[in-house]
């Protein structure tokens, strides 16, 4: 949501500034408006991009990387999802008291644990990822097999839409890394090489089983139905109706025995988040994004008492076979 922010006239002076190329400056001033009340925001720099520049043929990621280099907007990842920060935002604006609180953590906790490492494309990837995604990929570059100078990259770029998700990252070289387009019919030609196209992108990006994004499919038609048929009644047919989500027979039809599933559900139950289909469906994208079966990323949360899973949490010992090595008091939730 964007939000009305104030401008100071020695903005323009300023040395941090004046140093910046003219779209530069604009990119900083537009992200004020992204920023809650804290100075934090949601990183979506393709959707800064359509938002603030739709009638510019412009880089978002060079703009963005020349901001982040001058320490304007410090990109940190919690919960899962990618955020910045503007450091200097409560000193210049003068935040209206009705206005809701940041619903953001704040950098300083995401980041006490998992620090941040820059990677050549200009986005911020975890160090705990980086290595799952090397030992993961054999501690080579995929492409050429040379195991010097590994760098992290996305498959399909951020960009375009790309995001941080295992599957969309791999391990290549800083040579072939650096090599990469990233848009254009250039990336397309690239991709190929893969045996991809940017129709694979849903699939390598968001974590989600074709079965929710059916369903989803499904109560938006009902829903734009119902709409259009207003005022009339309509016939319920119970027999159409889906059978009732049953949290241990769905483990066991996908491989997860019945006591070790029984286990993880009175983990859940024990924390108060009790297992639905949503919840399932990202626990077995988050598991197929580290190509382990279901079985053994449910035994993992068994054995370190987590109720739910994601692939980010695993360490490189795990996908080796080597016993977890785990801190008295440790919890990941």
């Amino acid at each position: 949501m964007a939000r009305i922010r104030t401008i100071k006239p020695e903005f323009f002076t300023s040395e941090d500034i004046v140093g910046m190329t003219p779209l530069a400056r604009l990119f900083y001033v537009s992200l004020w408006c992204e920023a809650d009340r804290e100075g934090r925001f949601e990183w979506k720099p393709g959707t800064f991009k359509m938002r603030y520049f739709p009638g510019d043929n412009c880089d978002i990621n060079a703009l963005a990387t020349e901001l982040i280099d001058k320490g304007l907007v410090v990109l940190f990842s919690a919960n899962g999802k990618n955020y910045a920060e503007i450091p200097t935002f409560t000193e210049h604006q003068v935040i209206n008291n009705r206005e809701t609180e940041s619903s953001i953590p704040a950098r300083t906790q995401s980041i006490a644990q998992d620090p941040i490492e820059r990677v050549p494309s200009g986005i911020n990837l975890t160090q705990s990822t980086r290595e799952t995604v090397i030992a993961r990929d054999g501690k080579k570059c995929v492409r050429c097999g040379s195991t010097d100078d590994l760098t992290v990259d996305q498959i399909f770029p951020q960009c375009i839409g790309g995001n941080h998700a295992l599957k969309n990252l791999r391990c290549l070289c800083r040579s072939c890394n650096s090599s990469r387009p990233v848009s254009g019919d250039r990336l397309i030609a690239d991709l190929a090489i893969d045996g991809l196209t940017l129709d694979d992108m849903d699939a390598y990006c968001f974590d989600a089983s074709s079965r929710v994004k059916e369903e989803s499919k499904r109560v938006k038609a009902e829903g734009k139905e119902g709409r259009e048929g207003k005022g009339k009644e309509r016939a319920s047919d119970a027999s159409s109706a889906p059978p009732p989500f049953d949290p241990i027979e769905e483990l066991k039809t996908r491989g997860v025995p019945d006591q070790l599933a029984r286990d993880w559900l009175k983990i859940r139950k024990a924390k108060r988040c009790p297992l639905t289909l949503t919840g399932l469906s990202e626990t077995i994208a988050s598991a197929d994004s580290l190509h382990m079966p279901l079985s053994q990323a449910v035994t993992i949360c068994c054995k370190r008492g987590w109720a739910g899973f994601e692939a980010s949490w695993i360490r490189p010992e795990d996908l080796t076979g080597a016993p977890p090595k785990m801190k008295r008091g440790e919890d990941y939730l």
